[in-house]
Formats: structure tokens, C-alpha cells, sequence
């Protein structure tokens, strides 16, 4: 975003927003290390014109979003890999958590693995890239392992339980799609029965490769560092062994 934005900050925000079509000061504040410069930043950036505001209808109640002007000129400038076009009106209340927390996801792994990340690509711009393919991930990230030779990751983000029989279509078809694309799957988790249905209907359907690691939401995001993945045997594995 270097010339449209001379500041690194403004840059990232902008880049975030247009990737997913709007932001929060939540997701900001994990960008600025403060809440309140993240709210002088966007308060900032608004007086410009740059962003523009919203109502959620959720918490945090504002959001803000690239206006169509700023975002062509994003565009125009190809200073994105990909920018959403979102507007307002198509906002959906029951999509906002989900999209906030993969942020949030996104962020937390960029600053955790630094220079180890090559590449996170979220769900939004899967679908633009491979129009083809029937089931997407939440995300894919790839990243270099320890001793050398890339790893990649798909993500599936559980916010809420869902029946038996979503699940077992739902993970049928994301085993069939990562078997031959991913070193493992990760599973993030804000509720402990979300995770153990995830799990039973795992083991129910003999689903074995790739392996399936859990990881709770919160402690990923907040705690990186200490955030455990659990496999479907029990065992633990710190996030820094990926």
C-alpha cells in the first residue's frame, strides 16, 4: 500500500479491511497493542475520508469498511492480492463473529510464526482464486517447519454446534479435499462440545489422514505462545511444534 499510504500501520489496516470488507477496533487494537491508539488511528483515517463506519447490530456496535472510491483506488494501484467489495447493505449479522475471529486468527498467527508464514490466505479469497472447487476452508496458511520444508494448514473455524448430520457431511468432504493438500487440519474452538462432537463424529467416520488438531479460540488469540492442539487420540502438542 506504500503509495497510497506512507504509514506501515495505515497500509496494514487497509490491507486487512479490503481483504475481508470491514474491520472492528477489537481486531485494530491487535495491530496497535492499544486500544487507544487503535481508536486514534481509525478516528484518524475516518476525518480523511479513507474509511468509512457502520452499525453492527452486535458488539463492538461500529465497524468500519473501505468506501468504494478508496477501494478502486486500491485496486487500480494493485497494492492488494485481493480486495472484498463490500458494501454496507450487504452486511449479515450472522457472518460478523465469524469473520471478526478469523481476523483475529490471521493476526495471531502473523505475529506468532513472523517470518516462518509465507502465505495466509483467507476463505473470501479462495473462492476468487479456485472458483472450482466445491468445499473451501476457512483459511489455508503455509508456513516453514523448523528443520526446513514448507507446511500447510487448512482451518475450519466452530463457532456453533451443529447436528450430527452437518458434521459428518461437512467432514467428509474437507477430508476428502485436504487428504491430498495439507499436512493437518485445524480445528479452532470457542466451546468444549463443539470440540468433543467435532471429535466423536471424527472417530465415528474412521477419519484418520490428514491429522485433525483442536485449538481454543481464545487462548490462540490471546496466548499464542501457550496455546495447546489436541488430536482426536488426546495427545498435546504446543503450537510451536508445527
Amino acid at each position: 500500500m506504500s503509495r497510497i499510504y506512507t504509514s506501515e500501520l495505515h497500509s496494514k489496516i487497509v490491507s486487512i479491511t479490503g481483504e475481508y470488507g470491514y474491520i472492528t477496533v477489537d481486531e485494530i487494537e491487535m495491530i496497535t497493542k492499544s486500544k487507544r491508539k487503535a481508536y486514534n488511528v481509525m478516528q484518524y483515517l475516518t476525518s480523511r475520508g479513507l474509511v468509512r463506519t457502520f452499525k453492527t447490530m452486535l458488539y463492538p456496535t461500529k465497524a468500519y469498511y473501505l468506501p468504494e472510491h478508496i477501494r478502486k483506488q486500491v485496486e487500480s494501484a494493485g497494492e492488494g492480492q485481493y480486495v472484498c467489495r463490500f458494501y454496507p447493505s450487504t452486511y449479515k449479522t450472522t457472518s460478523f463473529y465469524h469473520d471478526t475471529t478469523l481476523i483475529k486468527i490471521q493476526l495471531a498467527t502473523e505475529n506468532f510464526f513472523n517470518e516462518r508464514l509465507l502465505e495466509f490466505t483467507p476463505e473470501k479469497r479462495l473462492k476468487v482464486e479456485n472458483d472450482k472447487r466445491l468445499k473451501f476452508c476457512d483459511a489455508e496458511f503455509t508456513i516453514l517447519s523448523r528443520n526446513g520444508p514448507e507446511k500447510k494448514f487448512c482451518i475450519e473455524l466452530e463457532l456453533s454446534l451443529k447436528n450430527k448430520e452437518t458434521r459428518e457431511k461437512t467432514i467428509e468432504r474437507l477430508f476428502e479435499y485436504s487428504k491430498d493438500n495439507f499436512n493437518a487440519i485445524l480445528y479452532f474452538y470457542n466451546r468444549k462440545i463443539i470440540k468433543n462432537k467435532m471429535i466423536e463424529t471424527i472417530k465415528e467416520l474412521k477419519k484418520q489422514k490428514p491429522h485433525a488438531f483442536f485449538i481454543n479460540i481464545d487462548t490462540y488469540i490471546n496466548n499464542t505462545e501457550l496455546s495447546k492442539m489436541e488430536m482426536i487420540n488426546n495427545k498435546t502438542f504446543q503450537i510451536g511444534d508445527l
